[in-house]
């Protein structure tokens, strides 16, 4: 039986990392111990940034989330008493990967088979979209929101409509909204330690 690959996706850039997570945390990613704290102490720093954050934007009379331009914005947290929103943003990434060149081409047959795709964004991923055909998982219970479909679609949609096919469409989708993001992606990488693991930035 083949594992899955789990694959982590952030949401500000067109860009494509790869890395591999070992050399650099052995000792956190050997220790199983190790890991849950690590994942403990970042979801505690991000849950106190966020409540730091909204108390900052009520006393400054900033607005904690909100749509422009059809850009959605969230404070997260506060640095050098400035605030830092969250924002949607998606720059035809299918297109830009290129994608299409090795997706159900041979050698290559790049399709996302047996491939986990995490999802950060404003909301989740709509689970019901006729392009998901069932492979979406909300991880976190929270509401859906169209970029965060869009994000989804972009990286797996099915082809139903053929200029909607994401770049890898047999994918399969866990998604999550934005809140404690660091610490879920920590999460998920703890959970399979040392492997190299491959960072999508759409």
């Amino acid at each position: 039986m083949k594992k899955n690959k789990i694959i982590l996706l952030l949401f500000f850039s067109a860009a494509v990392l790869y890395g591999n997570i070992s050399p650099k945390y052995p000792a956190l990613f050997s220790d199983e111990k190790a890991r849950e704290n690590k994942v403990k102490l970042l979801n505690e720093k991000a849950m106190k940034q966020k409540t730091e954050a909204e108390s900052w934007a009520h006393a400054n009379n900033f607005q904690i989330r909100y749509e422009e331009n059809g850009v959605l914005h969230e404070i997260i947290r506060i640095e050098n008493n400035k605030p830092v929103y969250y924002i949607t943003h998606n720059v035809n990434a299918a297109i830009s990967s290129a994608a299409n060149l090795v997706r159900n081409i041979s050698p290559y047959n790049l399709n996302g088979t047996n491939i986990i795709v995490g999802v950060w964004d404003a909301g989740s991923v709509l689970s019901t979209h006729q392009e998901f055909d069932g492979r979406i998982t909300v991880k976190d219970g929270s509401a859906s929101h169209y970029h965060s479909t869009h994000v989804g679609g972009t990286i797996g949609a099915k082809g139903i409509v053929a200029n909607a096919k994401g770049m890898a469409p047999s994918v399969k989708i866990d998604s999550y909204d934005w809140s404690s993001d660091e610490a879920e992606m920590a999460a998920r990488a703890a959970a399979t330690p040392n492997q190299t693991t491959k960072i999508y930035v759409s």
